[in-house]
């Protein structure tokens, strides 16, 4: 099943062949979204009047069940998630994806920083906030742990792809709610994040499928 991959006929792909016109659909669109919040927060514009939110929005219980998913996207948070995910992968036979795990929230992240002092969109007085870095890396982890278990679904390529992107969308979705009603971010911040990690994670990828190809070139 596996020795479709070109660059390495034993190990298993980071991105399915079957999940990537899917993949590359939905980078597509969420670089779109992200290029269309981007213009209009360079140009210093909001997209409504009331564009964020003015104070916290949930009480007890509810509103630990917020802190404890933000504290995922933390730098405590993120050094225990990320190499538990990525040992799982690795333990299970995906190396590429193990790499994967690593490098598409990192670089997610990376992203999402190097756009905050570009936008220059800002909360609570100079912090830098579109697009959320909270948000990019709990997507960029839910995508990768989907499709970890949607590799196990070799059977139904629909299942596998509403498997990965399900999961994506729901630990962005998590994140997002925390981030907002938290008052740690503007919606359209989350909305930014979410759309960083289904650009730059397929991305990632895809150049880590091709290392050992271009490696012979």
């Amino acid at each position: 099943m596996h020795s479709r991959n070109p660059t390495s006929p034993g190990a298993p792909p980071a991105l399915p062949w079957t999940l990537r016109p899917l993949l590359s659909v939905a980078g597509v669109l969420a670089a779109t979204v992200l290029s269309a919040l981007t213009a209009v927060y360079v140009s210093g514009h909001r997209l409504w009047p009331t564009d964020g939110v003015e104070g916290p929005a949930i009480e007890p219980p509810l509103r630990a069940l917020a802190v404890a998913v933000d504290a995922l996207g933390e730098p405590f948070g993120a050094v225990v998630v990320i190499p538990s995910l990525a040992a799982v992968c690795w333990l299970l036979g995906h190396r590429r994806l193990a790499a994967l795990a690593v490098a598409g929230p990192v670089l997610t992240v990376a992203v999402t920083s190097a756009l905050k002092p570009l936008t220059g969109r800002v909360i609570h007085g100079d912090n830098l906030a579109f697009p959320s870095g909270h948000t990019g890396m709990l997507t960029a982890v839910g995508l990768v742990g989907g499709l970890l278990v949607g590799s196990r679904i070799t059977a139904n390529r629909r299942k596998a792809a509403v498997v990965a992107v399900g999961s994506a969308l729901a630990c962005g979705v998590a994140m997002g709610w925390a981030q907002t009603v938290l008052v740690s971010h503007h919606l359209t911040d989350t909305v930014g994040g979410l759309c960083a990690a289904l650009v730059v994670v397929p991305a990632t990828g895809w150049a880590i499928d091709h290392l050992p190809q271009l490696g012979r070139t």
